[in-house]
C-alpha cells in the first residue's frame, strides 16, 4: 500500500522542504495525486544548473510559477543559485522581494555579478538566517531592524556608498548569534574605494561566532575592526 500518498498535503508539503526543488518537482511524474504537490512547498531551492537545457528560461518558468501558485501562503525558505553574467537583474530583485514580503525565514542568494538587493530586506520581520553572495546592498532608507535574524552570512557583498552599512545590520539584528563577513573577490576599477570596510566596530550582546576573511580587496589588507561582543565564543580573522 502507499501509505505516503494517503499523508494530507500539508504534511507532504513539509517532507518535500526539505529536498532541493529539481527532486520534489519530479515527484510531479508519480501520478495524479503528486501532480501540485511540489508547488505547496513552503520553500525554494534552485539553481540555473538544475537545468541543462536553456537554463535561464527554464528557471524563470519555475520560479515564476511557484511564486504565483503560493501568492497566499508563507515562506519558509527561499534559496537561489543565479550565475548568470549579464547585468540585468531585475527579476533577481522581484523574486527576492516577493519572498520578503512573504514571510521568509531562510534566505539565501549567490549570483555571478552584482545585484541590488531589495530595501525591503532591512526591515524583515521574519529572516532568521541570510546569506548574500556578490550582491549589491544600499543605504538602507530605513531604520534596519531584523528582530529574528540569527545568521548573517555576506559573501563578497558591495556596501555600495556605505561602509558603515555592516554595523547598521549587526545594530539592527539584536538577537544575532552567528556572522561570517567575507570578500574574496578583487575590487573592480570603477568601484574604488565605495565598497571597501576599512574600519568595523561589530558590538553585539548575543553574537557567538564571528568570522572575518578579506582577501585581495582594494586597499590590500589596510583595515581595523573592534569587537565587543561579550558572549563571543568563537572568532577567526
Amino acid at each position: 500500500m502507499d501509505r505516503i500518498s494517503d499523508l494530507p498535503d500539508d504534511l507532504l508539503s513539509q517532507i518535500l522542504c526539505y529536498l532541493p526543488t529539481k527532486v520534489s518537482v519530479k515527484t510531479s511524474l508519480l501520478s495524479k495525486r503528486w501532480e501540485f504537490v511540489w508547488l505547496k512547498v513552503p520553500a525554494l531551492d534552485v539553481s540555473l544548473n538544475d537545468f541543462p537545457n536553456n537554463p535561464l528560461n527554464a528557471l524563470h518558468r519555475v520560479v515564476n510559477k511557484f511564486l504565483e501558485f503560493n501568492k497566499d501562503s508563507r515562506m519558509q525558505k527561499f534559496k537561489l543559485h543565479y550565475l548568470y553574467e549579464r547585468n540585468n537583474n531585475d527579476h533577481l530583485v522581484e523574486w527576492i522581494d516577493t519572498a520578503v514580503a512573504r514571510g521568509v525565514q531562510h534566505l539565501h542568494v549567490e549570483t555571478l555579478k552584482s545585484a541590488d538587493v531589495t530595501q525591503n530586506i532591512y526591515k524583515s520581520k521574519t529572516l532568521v538566517s541570510l546569506k548574500l553572495v556578490c550582491v549589491g546592498l544600499e543605504t538602507p532608507r530605513c531604520k534596519v531592524s531584523l528582530p529574528c535574524l540569527k545568521i548573517m552570512h555576506l559573501e563578497d557583498v558591495w556596501y555600495i556608498y556605505d561602509p558603515l552599512l555592516v554595523e547598521k545590520m549587526i545594530m539592527g539584528s539584536p538577537v544575532i548569534e552567528e556572522l561570517p563577513l567575507i570578500s574574496r573577490r578583487p575590487m573592480l576599477p570603477d568601484i574604488c574605494d565605495r565598497d571597501v570596510v576599512k574600519n568595523m566596530c561589530v558590538r553585539s550582546q548575543t553574537l557567538k561566532t564571528f568570522r572575518l576573511v578579506f582577501q585581495k580587496i582594494w586597499g590590500g589588507r589596510n583595515f581595523s575592526v573592534e569587537i565587543d561582543a561579550p558572549r563571543l565564543e568563537y572568532h577567526m580573522l
